[in-house]
């Protein structure tokens, strides 16, 4: 089960990103409060030396980052919006496309791109001369880049995915980020921004007089899928007033769409994630199947597109639109699409 429910991301996300901030931008190299320093002319906050704690890895940075390469969309994504592409030596090449990058307008303005990823070669991103670099783990391989770097001498971030599946971890990220950057008043902004939208939502659904038992599909190559219950699109349809049928089934990975499935779980309300412009021709088969006519989201025409970048683990700082969205197709009577 998620430990986010509805409601619950208010009460804590602020402290918990107020407890983040106070870890990461900590200590300097002679004891003194970076908190006190003011902006030293290198586009950052706060004093340097500094050392960042992540998880269980301390990064030691010895000046703000000037030469930063995401080794992933969603941090390049979230870089971009905290420091901007003057501040970036490299991004994939994802990070450049609008259809699968929320700042895609942003990273086209970065010169070089990191190919092979989401396992690059390591010798091709220390060619771009990092001080920082910044991976998602998803792989063994995606571990080795990041153990071939740090070997290496260059300072490695390193997030789970896990660290993208909710609003509160995300802002987890983006404090952390900030911290590494010496983008904190950027960050907390950012934070802020999302927090303000959570809220939101999260007041008008209270109305709710029902949960829909959701399902959420989405495609990766080949392969139609349904979302697990530790997915960003499960946290957000509980969050939005619905229920998950991956968290009532405890989906801890994502099943593979069987009509049959389908049939027994029986969802109010079938959520289909675009992604790169696919539409519903991925699931046209599924979907129109005859031996589903009679599941409920089907039958009452409660088949809705959603979309990947703001409804995924991709969506970054744009989780808080993603979930206006679930919302309104949850509770079209409660919450408008457009705010």
């Amino acid at each position: 089960m998620h430990a986010l429910t509805r409601r619950s991301f208010a009460r804590t996300s602020l402290l918990s990103l107020g407890a983040l901030t106070a870890v990461t931008a900590c200590s300097s190299a002679d004891g003194s409060d970076p908190s006190a320093a003011s902006d030293g002319g290198d586009g950052s906050d706060g004093s340097w030396p500094r050392t960042v704690t992540l998880g269980n890895s301390e990064i030691s940075l010895d000046a703000a980052p000037q030469r930063i390469v995401a080794v992933s969309t969603e941090t390049g994504d979230l870089a971009l919006e905290l420091v901007g592409p003057e501040r970036m030596a490299g991004v994939v090449e994802g990070a450049q496309d609008p259809s699968s990058a929320n700042q895609s307008e942003l990273a086209q303005q970065v010169e070089d791109t990191v190919v092979g990823a989401p396992s690059p070669d390591p010798e091709q991103i220390l060619s771009l001369e990092p001080d920082l670099v910044l991976l998602t783990e998803r792989h063994d391989g995606e571990e080795s880049v990041g153990a071939s770097l740090t070997a290496s001498g260059v300072p490695c971030a390193a997030f789970a995915s896990s660290d993208f599946e909710s609003p509160q971890s995300v802002a987890g990220v983006i404090a952390a980020l900030g911290g590494l950057f010496g983008a904190e008043d950027a960050a907390a902004q950012v934070t802020a921004a999302m927090q303000q939208q959570i809220d939101e939502v999260e007041a008008a659904v209270e109305a709710a007089q029902d949960a829909p038992r959701t399902l959420g599909l989405f495609v990766r190559g080949p392969s139609t899928m349904m979302f697990a219950d530790s997915s960003s699109t499960s946290t957000l349809i509980e969050l939005a007033g619905g229920t998950s049928i991956a968290t009532e089934s405890g989906w801890h990975s994502s099943p593979a769409a069987d009509p049959e499935v389908l049939i027994d779980a029986a969802p109010d309300v079938i959520l289909v994630q675009d992604f790169h412009g696919g539409g519903l021709g991925p699931f046209s088969a599924l979907l129109e199947s005859p031996a589903l006519a009679d599941v409920p989201a089907i039958a009452e025409n409660r088949v809705h597109l959603i979309d990947a970048l703001t409804t995924s683990g991709s969506a970054g700082a744009r989780l808080g639109e993603g979930l206006r969205q679930i919302a309104s197709l949850l509770h079209p009577d409660l919450v408008d699409q457009e705010q």
